[in-house]
């Protein structure tokens, strides 16, 4: 009977390993997250940017800066500075993670790190990969309340 017990453990013990993903996969997963925020990030610079300040000059030289918009006006311009700032920094850091986690990935599979040292890399890059997403949704989202402020103003 004890033997059963033990053995149900262990067989317990190895469903729940099995399950998990391994180091190599949560840096695939990462690098998958990565590539998504890069294209998020070209997308909305090439399309949303683009339209916002096109639509910035054009309600700017049209409406004469009444004194009625200039807040929206000013908040606008204030994104749109602020993303292009950011966006620099952005591809910075998406092409150095992107390398971290290459560099990471063959590590894992040749077995070249210990599980605490993994554990370390997969947790910084996890880190850095949720912050890059977190500038990419504040960036979609006040984009997205601009666009609707500038279809107001049309």
């Amino acid at each position: 009977m004890r033997l059963l017990t033990n053995i149900l453990c262990l067989l317990s013990v190895l469903s729940l390993l099995s399950c998990s993903d391994t180091p190599s996969k949560q840096v695939s997963s990462m690098q998958k997250r990565l590539a998504v925020v890069q294209s998020g990030v070209s997308t909305l610079y090439e399309r949303d940017f683009d339209f916002l300040v096109k639509e910035y000059y054009r309600i700017d030289t049209t409406l004469a800066r009444k004194s009625n918009i200039s807040k929206e006006m000013d908040l606008l311009a204030s994104y749109l500075q602020q993303f292009e700032t950011v966006r620099v920094d952005m591809l910075d850091e998406i092409k150095y993670s992107e390398q971290q986690l290459s560099d990471l990935k063959y590590d894992i599979d040749n077995n070249k790190l210990s599980e605490n040292d993994i554990s370390k890399y997969l947790k910084d890059e996890e880190a850095a990969v949720k912050r890059l997403e977190a500038q990419l949704d504040y960036f979609r989202d006040r984009f997205s309340q601009q666009k609707k402020v500038v279809k107001n103003l049309k």
